[in-house]
């Protein structure tokens, strides 16, 4: 699990355009108590100290060190609290015209310990059958990260344009282009909203009924070669630079490292921790009986479906459960271009992990 800490809301959020207002104890109670219910979870990751709050030159003009605050904040209560080191890092937006101050920015070394672990990206610039490594510009974001010191990966991708969408950037986001320099990806997303970005449909009567792009989407993570991945030797890495304003390059980028002090009440959240924490834990099941309704994209209804448990050392990953017949679709002409989306990288941070919640269904 990949958390952010953030939601929408004043309180809940870095405000873009003042985050000032936005940085009170408050939200400080709020973020840590993010960390307080997943901290204890083995399958969490990483936390996102914030999403696309840079979502424009004119944000990165007051936004930084609001960015690098909750950074610093962020590590300082895990530290504390945690039993285990949790990495932190940001989630960005694809804006090029920030994105290289946004990284250097964040990623930086100092004395105060601000620095974000692992850096993501929300890209849609792979579109459609014929979009190419290059002409999606992906061959640019590789020469652009390829010496990061820290993981780099993304944490939305899949655009929606055309119609069932063909998932083609999969092969070379989990292919020889890129396994070496981005830690894979994350398909947005998993239900269909009013944005039209869905992998299946969530019925009024609780059913469940899958999309021509989960099709797609799963006929891809079968074509991995997960041997190959699991031994993809990562690119050469750099050294994190010191922070420095040269290092960055728009003049409306904020270059100033002086990060604002920790709001009233702050430092005691850290030092104390948050009151009524709500804790997480792990608690044991029984019955894995799976009452709900899945229809595949004409309608019909899937049957044996099963809920499959997992001995603690093993990993769900594609084609490592009894078929349910859910990867063929006559519907689907989409079929033959698509490519899947996981999340991958043999570095120091993300070893080798490679996520198919696709492969959840499962025929007794």
């Amino acid at each position: 699990m990949l958390i952010d800490v953030n939601a929408p809301g004043f309180g809940n959020s870095l405000h873009r355009e003042e985050p000032w207002t936005t940085y009170f104890d408050g939200y400080l109670n709020r973020t840590f108590a993010i960390v307080e219910a997943f901290k204890n979870y083995p399958n969490t990751l990483a936390f996102f100290s914030a999403n696309e709050v840079i979502d424009k030159p004119g944000t990165a003009t007051v936004v930084p060190p609001y960015l690098r605050a909750m950074q610093r904040d962020l590590k300082a209560y895990i530290a504390k609290h945690s039993s285990r080191h949790i990495p932190v890092g940001y989630s960005a937006a694809d804006v090029r015209d920030v994105l290289a101050d946004t990284y250097n920015y964040l990623i930086c070394t100092d004395k105060n310990d601000a620095n974000a672990e692992l850096f993501a990206l929300n890209s849609y610039s792979w579109c459609g059958p014929d979009a190419t490594f290059e002409s999606s510009t992906y061959s640019d974001l590789v020469e652009q990260f390829k010496n990061s010191p820290v993981p780099v990966f993304f944490s939305e991708f899949g655009c929606n344009e055309p119609q069932p969408r063909y998932f083609n950037e999969v092969q070379a986001i989990l292919g020889p282009q890129m396994t070496s320099y981005f830690s894979g990806g994350i398909v947005y997303e998993w239900t269909q909203e009013d944005n039209n970005y869905g992998i299946i449909n969530v019925n009024a009567d609780g059913s469940v009924q899958l999309r021509a792009d989960f099709t797609a989407l799963r006929n891809q993570y079968l074509k991995l070669d997960l041997k190959a991945l699991e031994t993809s030797a990562p690119g050469p890495a750099g050294k994190a630079p010191t922070c420095s304003a040269d290092l960055i390059v728009e003049g409306d980028f904020n270059g100033n490292f002086t990060l604002p002090v920790l709001p009233p009440g702050g430092q005691d959240l850290i030092d104390n921790g948050i009151p009524s924490a709500p804790v997480g834990k792990i608690i044991s099941i029984s019955d894995y009986s799976f009452p709900y309704q899945i229809k595949d994209v004409n309608g019909k209804v899937i049957s044996g479906v099963q809920v499959q448990p997992l001995a603690d050392d093993a990993s769900n990953v594609p084609g490592g459960v009894k078929d349910s017949g859910l990867a063929s679709d006559s519907t689907n002409n989409n079929s033959d271009n698509t490519d899947a989306a996981g999340f991958v990288r043999p570095a120091s941070l993300l070893a080798t992990v490679v996520t198919a919640a696709l492969a959840l269904f499962t025929l007794a």
